[in-house]
């Protein structure tokens, strides 16, 4: 009996061992991927600087960066899209993680939101709440909104 136990545990162990490798592969793959979508959107961000209408090529590049993560949503890891069916603010906040799980990834979200929302904060600054300082760097850095 005891030999059949000693089996159990060390099948327990095995199948413990790779339940672990296989959630940080799952791990490892959304850093990668959430790495590189942010990646993307600042030297999509920084080209829209150099059009005539910056944030609404910025909104277009968001969009797209958007549909990628779609599109690859079936590449997800499962407890990433099990939690994003769910409703709850549990699932929500899963996927905030997912978005929010690497900082070069949070900054080149970050940038190409602050391209695509320039103008509407420049309006909303110039008329609505009166803070010239924020609208003058808006001009300054993006150009014409």
């Amino acid at each position: 009996m005891a030999n059949h136990s000693g089996r159990r545990d060390h099948a327990n162990d095995l199948q413990k061992r790779e339940e672990d490798v296989r959630q940080q592969s799952e791990r490892h793959w959304a850093d990668f991927l959430n790495a590189t979508l942010g990646v993307i959107g600042f030297p999509l961000g920084l080209a829209c600087l150099s059009t005539k209408t910056p944030s609404i090529n910025g909104a277009l590049c968001f969009v797209f960066v958007l549909s990628i993560w779609v599109n690859n949503r079936r590449l997800m890891p499962k407890h990433f899209r099990e939690a994003s069916k769910n409703t709850s603010w549990r699932g929500f906040w899963n996927n905030v993680k997912f978005w929010l799980r690497t900082a070069p990834a949070v900054m080149g979200y970050v940038y190409l939101l602050l391209v695509a929302l320039s103008h509407p904060i420049y309006v909303s600054c110039t008329t609505k709440y009166q803070c010239p300082v924020i609208a003058d760097w808006i001009k300054y850095y993006v150009g014409a909104p």
